[in-house]
């Protein structure tokens, strides 16, 4: 014999018990519900309307998208065409003028010791020009202490260590 089912079980709560005895009832004897989905073909429906709505707003972008594409692609395609010939252009335009720039630079840096010796040769040379002359001699002991500068220049240029860590020359002071 089976369990008696109590009172307020899920079942009972239900009506699937009959309160008398507190047996359960056979689901033979409950009446059957033909149609209880009613909502579920409504939804299908709307759907299955929404996809062919959908698909046909579809199509009509498509056709309007490609009708418009091939109204305006022969200007743009010729355009495009000389944009990109004129760009060519530029390009190696503006290509050989940064090689130019970067050979000058180049060339400039390397120059700068020639260059510093052609002054220093051509103010010595100056220097012996004017002593042929017969300058006065305030002028030339000018001359000569223009002279020791440059000698001074060059001794500290050589004499410092130049240091990699440019910290380093900084005063160390606490706070």
């Amino acid at each position: 014999m089976a369990k008696k089912i109590s009172k307020h079980s899920r079942a009972a709560r239900r009506g699937e018990i009959s309160e008398t005895t507190g047996e359960t009832r056979d689901l033979e004897k409950v009446p059957r519900l033909e149609k209880t989905d009613t909502i579920g073909p409504m939804i299908r429906a709307s759907a299955s309307r929404n996809e062919d709505l959908l698909r046909q707003k579809m199509e009509k972008r498509a056709s309007k998208s490609s009708k418009s594409k091939s109204a305006i692609s022969k200007a743009v395609k010729t355009r495009r065409k000389k944009a990109l010939v004129i760009d060519g252009r530029l390009g190696s335009k503006i290509e050989a003028s940064i090689n130019r720039a970067k050979e000058i630079q180049s060339m400039r840096k390397a120059n700068w010791d020639t260059i510093n010796k052609q002054a220093k040769e051509a103010v010595k040379s100056r220097l012996l020009y004017n002593d042929d002359k017969g300058q006065t001699q305030e002028h030339k002991d000018a001359m000569e202490d223009v002279s020791d500068w440059e000698d001074m220049d060059e001794e500290e240029e050589s004499n410092d260590p130049v240091p990699s860590n440019r910290f380093a020359l900084l005063e160390e002071v606490e706070a």
